[in-house]
C-alpha cells in the first residue's frame, strides 16, 4: 500500500509536492499543501479533521471507505489530517482497522527500532494503543491544535465495549447449556470472551455544511475493468518519461475541482503553473524512478471498488508509490494516485 510509513519523508515531500500529494489526506503522513497552507491561513469553510495516534499496533485508516493512513505503530505516530475533500454529508464514516505489531520482547514491549532486540512478538491487544479523534474548526486560524471535538474513541474503549458484549452472550448461552454441557462450556470462558485482533474503530460524524463528495466516493461507478487501470498507470508513467508535464496533468482535473471546491482558498491558484514548476525544479532534478512494467503494477480497491490506488512494486525496501524519486539531498518525493470513474473516463479523485 502506497500510504507510507516514514515520517522524514512525508515531511519532505509535503513541501516538494504540496496539494499533489493529496494521495489520501494524509498517509501515513502525507497530507498536501492545501492542508499545510489553510493551517497557515484564515479559513474560509469549516474544516473537519482526523487526528490519530497510534503506538504498538499496525492499523489501516479510511474516510468513507478510502483509505487515508496506514502505520506499523512501531514507534509513536499520530497525524492531524483535513478531510473535507473526502465527506458525503451525512454519515461521514472513519475507520480505523486494528491489527498487531512487531514490538521488542520485554513487558512491557521495547517499541522502536527492532534491529537492536534480541527477540521480537507480535504486540497484545492490552499493549495496542489507538484513539482518533474528529475535530470541526469553524472559525480563527486553522491549526491541528484548534477546533472542537466532535467524536472521540480509543483502541480501549472499544474493547471493554466487545467484552462487555461476548461476557454477556457468553453468560446466556451458559444458562441455556444442558446441565452435562455447563462444564465444558465454562472451561471455555476466557477463550470466548477475548477480544483478538482484527478490531475495527468506527467514528460517524455529520458535514452537512460543507460540499459533499458523495456522486465521487459512494456513488460513482463500480471500476471492474483492472487492465484499463494498468493501460492508464503505464500511459501516465511514459508521460512522465518523457517529460510531458501538460499531458500528465490532465487526467487530475476531476481531483483538483475536488479540492477547489472543498478548500476555496485553493481557487484562485493556477494549479498546473504550480504544478510544473515543481515537478521541472524539484521532482525530475531528483530522478522520477519509472523504470517498471505493467507486471510491476499493483492495484488496491477501495470504497467498494468506486476508487483504486495505483501502486508499483520495486522490489524489498523500496517505497510502492506510483511516483518515487531518488533520495535527493532533503530524501525522497513521492505522489500516490487513487482513480476513479468521472463521466465515463478514468480520473485521479485522489
Amino acid at each position: 500500500m502506497s500510504l507510507t510509513l516514514n515520517h522524514t519523508v512525508w515531511a519532505t515531500a509535503t513541501v516538494l509536492l504540496g496539494t499533489f500529494l493529496l494521495a489520501c489526506e494524509p498517509d501515513a503522513h502525507s497530507f498536501s499543501q492545501t492542508a499545510t497552507d489553510n493551517s497557515m491561513s484564515e479559513q474560509e469553510v469549516p474544516y473537519y479533521y482526523l487526528e490519530l495516534s497510534v503506538l504498538d499496533a499496525r492499523t489501516v485508516t479510511t474516510v468513507n471507505g478510502v483509505g487515508v493512513d496506514e502505520s506499523d505503530g512501531r514507534t509513536s505516530a499520530s497525524f492531524n489530517s483535513p478531510m473535507n475533500a473526502l465527506l458525503i454529508g451525512t454519515e461521514n464514516t472513519v475507520t480505523v482497522t486494528v491489527r498487531p505489531t512487531m514490538v521488542a520482547a520485554g513487558d512491557p514491549p521495547k517499541s522502536g527500532k527492532l534491529a537492536d532486540a534480541d527477540s521480537v512478538r507480535s504486540s497484545t491487544v492490552e499493549e495496542a494503543k489507538v484513539t482518533a479523534k474528529i475535530k470541526k474548526i469553524t472559525s480563527g486560524t486553522v491549526t491541528p491544535e484548534s477546533g472542537t471535538t466532535l467524536v472521540e474513541k480509543s483502541l480501549q474503549e472499544v474493547v471493554e465495549k466487545r467484552e462487555e458484549a461476548l461476557r454477556k452472550q457468553f453468560l446466556e448461552k451458559l444458562e441455556e447449556a444442558p446441565p452435562e454441557e455447563k462444564k465444558a462450556l465454562a472451561d471455555q470462558e476466557e477463550e470466548l470472551t477475548s477480544v483478538e485482533f482484527p478490531i475495527e474503530m468506527e467514528l460517524t460524524f455529520d458535514s452537512e455544511d460543507v460540499p459533499s463528495f458523495r456522486d465521487r466516493f459512494m456513488e460513482a461507478p463500480v471500476i471492474e475493468d483492472t487492465s484499463a487501470l494498468k493501460d492508464f498507470a503505464m500511459y501516465a508513467r511514459d508521460l512522465l518519461d518523457k517529460k510531458k508535464i501538460k499531458e500528465f496533468f490532465s487526467p487530475f482535473s476531476s481531483k483538483y475541482e475536488i479540492y477547489r471546491t472543498a478548500y476555496p482558498s485553493r481557487r484562485k491558484e493556477d494549479r498546473f503553473e504550480w504544478f510544473r514548476k515543481m515537478m521541472e525544479e524539484h521532482v525530475y532534478p531528483k530522478g522520477i524512478l519509472i523504470d517498471f512494467e505493467r507486471e510491476d503494477i499493483e492495484l488496491r480497491r477501495w470504497a467498494g471498488g468506486r476508487v483504486w490506488e495505483i501502486n508499483v512494486d520495486r522490489g524489498e525496501g523500496v517505497s510502492d508509490e506510483f511516483i518515487l524519486t531518488g533520495p535527493g539531498e532533503k530524501g525522497r518525493a513521492f505522489m500516490d494516485i487513487f482513480v476513479g470513474k468521472v463521466d465515463g473516463e478514468l480520473k485521479v479523485v485522489r
